[in-house]
């Protein structure tokens, strides 16, 4: 009886001891869910530095019946990007970071399209709720420029093409979790 008290306190010991050690592992892939509307993966290089490819998409048809006509406008777009968090200080539960953030998105409304480059300092922060949930906000500066091209057509049947250049500069900010694996 006394070899199995003995052996079930090691055995509970171990497990206290091991506890802290199991918590502050450090979980280098996760999933990243970002408003506004992204998806991406974080993928940590070292305690210092990440990397977050990111994805989005949407598509949208609308048809407008009149008793004359039928007018039909289909939209895509598709962006990425990638950003790179640069992490203040050491690793923590709170941890502050900066990222700089360089994406493109397409465009499409029927047969015109229009390509919209960014780029973009952040300031950021990020909380671990538990071992695999992380919360983050991030906000800062964006500048974009865009390339947009459109085809339209006359009353004689001949194609015009236009091409509009834009730029803009202007605050970003971002929300969103990881989950770790």
């Amino acid at each position: 009886m006394k070899r199995v008290i003995t052996s079930v306190a090691a055995i509970a010991a171990l497990l206290v001891i091991s506890t802290p050690a199991l918590a502050q592992q450090n979980r280098k892939t996760g999933i990243v869910v970002m408003s506004p509307s992204s998806v991406g993966v974080l993928l940590s290089g070292s305690d210092q530095v990440a990397i977050r490819p990111d994805f989005s998409f949407s598509k949208s048809s609308t048809d407008t019946t009149s008793v004359a006509t039928t007018n039909s406008f289909d939209s895509w777009q598709v962006g990425a990007g990638v950003s790179a968090l640069c992490y203040m200080g050491k690793p923590d539960a709170f941890r502050t970071y900066w990222t700089p953030r360089i994406g493109v998105n397409h465009q499409s409304a029927n047969s015109n399209g229009a390509n919209l480059y960014n780029a973009s300092g952040s300031f950021g922060a990020q909380y671990g709720v538990g071992s695999r949930f992380t919360v983050f906000g991030e906000v800062g500066v964006n500048y974009a420029w865009q390339n947009a091209e459109t085809k339209s057509t006359t009353s004689l049947g001949a194609t015009i093409t236009s091409t509009t250049k834009a730029r803009s500069f202007g605050t970003r900010s971002v929300v969103g979790v990881t989950f770790s694996f």
